[in-house]
């Protein structure tokens, strides 16, 4: 009859929340690239992005960047929840290496000319003809040998270049 009540156990269950992180490097250098990796789980889905735009294909728990922007990863669990990830990836120039000279060039046999590279890096490595110039690491260089000086510097953030045209020394005999 009436009044008969009917009762059942009801159990709900709380789905995994994706946890989204990325790892990587956020500065590289001009001409570099870095991968940008979230945890992966293979019962997740991934879709990354740059500047809040979805990157075509870019659907793996890591990605291969080269140009600066925020980078997010969306990842999602089996059961349609959600969670976001963004870092901001800076690609720094590449330094100007520059070398001038504080006098001629064209020497004498026993004379030096002063080099000086460009300022404003944390280390100098001088090279005369290709090959390295051991203890040849300060901003400045006394050249005394003939042949073609070059500089290779560094950025306070590791970004390195070396100079393009290098300065040719002359040395003439007494």
């Amino acid at each position: 009859g009436c009044g008969t009540q009917l009762s059942a156990a009801i159990t709900v269950y709380a789905n995994p929340y994706p946890n989204a992180s990325i790892l990587g490097k956020q500065h590289i250098c001009q001409g570099e690239s870095t991968y940008l990796i979230t945890k992966f789980d293979s019962v997740y889905t991934y879709q990354w992005l740059r500047n809040d735009t979805l990157l075509t294909g870019a659907n793996d728990d890591s990605l291969l960047a080269k140009i600066s922007g925020n980078y997010g990863v969306i990842v999602t669990n089996p059961f349609g929840c959600s969670d976001t990830a963004i870092v901001t990836l800076t690609v720094d120039p590449a330094p100007d290496a520059s070398i001038t000279a504080s006098g001629s060039t064209n020497i004498c046999q026993g004379s030096t000319v002063t080099l000086n590279a460009n300022s404003g890096f944390i280390t100098y490595q001088w090279y005369l003809n290709g090959n390295t110039i051991n203890g040849a690491n300060g901003q400045a260089f006394a050249a005394g040998q003939a042949g073609d000086y070059t500089v290779w510097v560094t950025t306070s953030i590791g970004c390195k270049a070396t100079t393009i045209n290098p300065v040719k020394v002359k040395v003439n005999p007494l």
